[in-house]
C-alpha cells in the first residue's frame, strides 16, 4: 500500500502453530452456535456475555457477536438506574474491546463498537487518547486508529490548530506516515470552511504547507504518501470553490430559426453559432442545455431563468432535467421548448414573429454539487435570438453569414460583456495562484536535476504546467503559442508512459485530454463561414477517451474511429448527435455504449470492427443501473462470449437508430444475439460480417 509492495510471510508455519489454529477453529465451532441461539432469544445472561466476550476475543471480526453484545449493554443499561453501575458496565465494554484490539488492532468491528460505546457519555476521554498514543506507537500508519482519533477530537472539542501540530510531530517522526498526511488535509479543509480572516489567511496557510511537504519528497522522492497530499493542495489552490458554468446550447449571440417541419409534431431548427458551427435538425422542441464543471443538484425554473423579449408565456412551462442515468445529479441539464403547431403547419405563438432570450443560472441559492459546494450566481450565460417563419436556404445563409461576419475575430463573447471592474477583480483574484504555481514549477525543475528518473515528479510538472495554462486562459491570458506548449506537455506524458509502465494508461488518458484541448484552441480560431460544419472530426487522434464535452455541444455528426476508446462515458452530454463513427476502436461489450442510449436525435451508429463478444468479463457493467431479474437471467445466451439480452434491451430499445453497422465484431457470429437485435430494432439496417445490410 501507497508504493509499499506486500512482503509474503517467509517461511512456512510450524507445527505448534498450526496446532494452536486448529484448536482455535475447533473452539470457535463449539461457541458459535451458542451465540447464535442467544442471539435469536435475546439471551443477556452472564454466561451469554462470557462467551461471546470470549469468541470476539478469538475474533474480533465475529460481526454479529459485536451486534449482540450492543443489544446486550442496552439491555443492562436499562435495567440498571444507578449512574456507578452504568459506569461500570461501560468500562467493562471498553475493557472487551480492549482485549479484542490486542487480538487484532485493525478490526473495523472492534473499532465502530468502541465508538458506539463511547458516543453513550459515560467514559472519559482522556483514555482513549492514552489508548490511541499506544496503537499508534505500535503502528502510526494504523488508518483505523486515525478514524477513530478525528471521532474523539470532535467528542471533546480538542482546537484544530493543537492537533495539527500533533499531525505535523507524526509526519516528522516519518514522512510516509499517508495517514498523517491524509488527517492534515481533514484538518485543513475545515479550517478553511470556518477561516474568518479572510484570503489572506488561507493563502499563507497553503504557501506554508507547500513548503512542508517539499521537505518530505526532497528527501525520499520515491515515497508517495508525501505526493498524493501535495497533489491535494494543488487542487486548493487551481479547484473553483463550488461548481461553475461552463458550456451552453445555444451559445451565446445565437441565432436560432425556427419553422414547421414535415412532420407534423416537429419542427425545423436552425442554428447559427459564433466561431461554431450552423446546425440544423428536426425535433419536437428547442433544446436547451447547460454543462458544469461538475455534477450538480438542483437545476429548475427558480435556480435559472429563462426570460425573453417581449415576454413568451412557452418559456414558464420549462422543465429541467438531468442527462445522465442518475435521476439527481448529471454535469448537463436539458430542457426543450416546445411551440404548438397548428393544422395548417404554422406556428401558434403568442401574436410573436421573433424574440431573444437571456438565461441566467443560479439566480437563487440551490445548485450544489454531491459534495454540498453551491454554485456561485446570477451568471449571465446566454442571449439568443429566436426567428420564425418560413425561412428558405438563403435566407439562413444570409442570416448565418451575417452572424458570422459580426463575430469573426471575436474570442469570449460573454466575458465582453462583463463588466471592466468585473474581470480586473478575477484578474487580481488569480493573481496569488499564479504565483504559488509558478514557484512550485521552479521547485519541482530543481528536484528533477537531482532525480531525473523520478515518475512523480515528472507528473507533478505536468499537472502544474497544466494548471498554469488553464490559469492563463481562465484570465483572459492567451499566449501565442499555446498549442506548442500543449504538445510539450503531451511529449512529457509519452516519456512517463514508458517510465512508468504500470499506469500506461492513467498518462494515455491524460495525454487524449490535452490533444482534445488542442483541438479546442483549433475550433476556436475565426474562419470562414463557408468552412463552418457540425462535424467533428477525430479520426486517428489517438485518443483514449473522450472529454470537453462542453465544447463539442453543437456536434451533429462525430467521426472517432481508429482511436483506442474502451467505452462512451460522458457522449450522453452530446444531446444533438445524429451520426456517430466509433468504429476500429477497443469497445468490448455493449454496456460501454450505454451513455449513447440517451442521445435523443442519434440515428447513424457505426459500431463497426470493435471487440463486442470477444471478452467474457464485461468492465464497463458496473458503470450503469440495470435491472437484472430472474426473467433476464434464464435468457441468458449459451457460452461465455456471447451477450445477454438484457444488455441488448438496455442500450438499444429506446432508440430511434436507421442505420447501425456490426462488422467485424464477433458478437454477429451468434444467431440467438441477432434475433434479440432485431427484435429491438426492427426497423433498422444492420450492416454485418455476412451481408452489407439486413432487416
Amino acid at each position: 500500500m501507497h508504493g509499499r509492495p506486500r512482503q509474503r510471510a517467509a517461511g512456512e508455519t510450524s507445527g505448534a502453530e498450526n496446532d494452536k489454529e486448529l484448536s482455535k477453529v475447533a473452539e470457535l465451532q463449539e461457541l458459535i452456535p451458542s451465540i447464535l441461539h442467544n442471539h435469536r432469544t435475546c439471551c443477556y445472561t452472564k454466561e451469554a456475555l462470557m462467551q461471546n466476550a470470549k469468541l470476539l476475543e478469538l475474533n474480533p471480526e465475529f460481526y454479529t457477536a459485536w451486534n449482540f453484545q450492543k443489544r446486550a449493554v442496552q439491555h443492562l443499561l436499562l435495567s440498571e438506574t444507578d449512574e456507578e453501575a452504568h459506569k461500570r458496565i461501560v468500562k467493562e465494554e471498553l475493557d472487551l474491546v480492549y482485549r479484542a484490539l490486542k487480538v487484532n488492532h485493525k478490526s473495523y468491528g472492534a473499532w465502530h463498537h468502541r465508538k458506539w460505546v463511547i458516543a453513550l457519555g459515560l467514559s472519559p476521554l482522556d483514555s482513549e487518547f492514552t489508548l490511541l498514543s499506544k496503537v499508534l506507537k505500535l503502528d502510526a500508519r494504523n488508518f483505523h486508529s486515525w478514524d477513530y482519533r478525528r471521532f474523539a477530537v470532535r467528542m471533546k472539542g480538542v482546537p484544530i490548530n493543537e492537533e495539527l501540530q500533533f499531525t505535523t510531530e507524526k509526519i516528522n517522526e516519518n514522512f510516509s506516515n499517508y495517514s498523517a498526511w491524509h488527517n492534515r488535509s481533514a484538518l485543513l479543509s475545515e479550517l478553511y470552511r470556518n477561516e474568518t480572516g479572510g484570503k489572506e489567511i488561507v493563502q499563507g496557510r497553503l504557501e506554508e504547507e507547500f513548503d512542508l511537504v517539499k521537505n518530505s519528497f526532497f528527501t525520499d522522492p520515491n515515497d508517495q504518501s508525501a505526493w498524493f497530499y501535495y497533489s491535494w493542495l494543488l487542487g486548493q489552490v487551481v479547484a473553483p470553490v463550488g461548481p461553475e458554468l461552463n458550456g451552453t446550447w445555444p451559445p451565446h449571440t445565437s441565432e436560432l430559426v425556427i419553422e414547421c417541419s414535415e412532420e407534423p409534431t416537429h419542427l425545423s431548427i436552425t442554428c447559427t453559432c459564433p466561431l461554431q458551427r450552423v446546425t440544423s435538425f428536426v425535433s419536437s422542441g428547442v433544446p436547451l442545455l447547460l454543462s458544469f464543471t461538475e455534477a450538480v443538484t438542483g437545476v429548475n425554473n427558480e435556480t435559472v431563468t429563462v426570460h425573453s423579449e417581449p415576454e413568451v408565456r412557452e418559456l414558464s412551462k420549462l422543465s429541467w432535467r438531468p442527462v445522465g442515468f442518475s435521476q439527481e445529479f448529471s454535469q448537463t441539464w436539458a430542457t426543450e421548448v416546445r411551440f404548438q403547431i397548428k393544422d395548417d403547419k404554422s406556428l401558434l405563438l403568442s401574436e410573436l414573429t421573433n424574440f431573444t432570450v437571456d438565461i441566467v443560472v443560479a439566480v437563487v441559492p440551490g445548485i450544489v454539487s454531491p459534495g454540498g459546494q453551491p454554485m456561485q450566481g446570477p451568471v449571465k450565460c446566454s442571449k439568443v435570438s429566436f426567428h420564425f417563419g418560413t425561412t428558405d436556404n438563403a435566407a439562413k445563409k444570409t442570416i448565418g453569414e451575417e452572424l458570422m461576419a459580426k463575430q469573426l475575430g471575436a474570442i469570449g463573447l460573454v466575458e465582453e460583456e462583463t463588466s471592466k471592474g468585473e474581470n480586473q477583480t478575477q484578474i487580481k483574484a488569480g493573481a496569488w495562484q499564479v504565483k504559488i504555481l509558478e514557484t512550485e514549477i521552479e521547485s519541482i525543475l530543481e528536484l528533477l536535476k537531482i532525480e531525473p528518473d523520478s515518475k512523480w515528479a515528472q507528473l507533478t510538472l505536468i499537472r502544474l504546467l497544466t494548471a498554469r495554462e488553464s490559469f492563463s486562459r481562465s484570465r483572459s491570458e492567451r499566449p501565442a503559442d499555446e498549442v506548442e506548449k500543449l504538445q510539450k506537455l503531451q511529449g512529457l506524458l509519452r516519456e512517463l508512459t514508458h517510465i512508468d509502465l504500470p499506469h500506461s494508461e492513467y498518462y494515455q488518458h491524460e495525454q487524449s485530454l490535452l490533444i482534445l484541448r488542442e483541438v479546442v484552441l483549433d475550433l476556436e480560431r475565426p474562419t470562414e463561414p463557408q468552412h463552418l460544419s457540425s462535424l467533428l472530426n477525430l479520426r486517428s487522434s489517438s485518443l483514449y477517451t473522450l472529454g470537453c464535452f462542453e465544447h463539442f455541444l453543437w456536434v451533429q455528426h462525430l467521426d472517432l474511429s481508429n482511436n483506442h476508446l474502451r467505452s462512451t462515458h460522458g457522449f450522453e452530454a452530446l444531446q444533438l448527435l445524429e451520426n456517430l463513427n466509433i468504429s476500429h476502436n477497443q469497445i468490448l461489450s455493449f454496456t460501454a455504449l450505454a451513455p449513447l442510449a440517451l442521445l435523443p436525435l442519434l440515428r447513424i451508429l457505426n459500431i463497426s470492427f470493435n471487440e463486442i463478444g470477444a471478452h467474457p468479463i464485461d468492465t464497463c457493467r458496473v458503470l450503469i443501473p440495470s435491472n437484472l431479474s430472474n426473467h433476464f437471467m434464464s435468457q441468458v445466451l449459451a457460452g461465455n462470449k456471447e451477450v445477454n439480452p438484457w444488455e441488448v434491451q438496455l442500450v438499444f430499445q429506446n432508440m430511434n437508430l436507421t442505420d447501425l453497422d456490426l462488422t467485424g465484431n464477433p458478437v454477429v457470429n451468434s444467431s440467438k444475439f441477432m434475433k434479440a437485435l432485431t427484435a429491438v430494432l426492427p426497423s433498422t439496417t444492420l450492416h454485418t460480417n455476412e451481408s452489407s445490410e439486413c432487416k
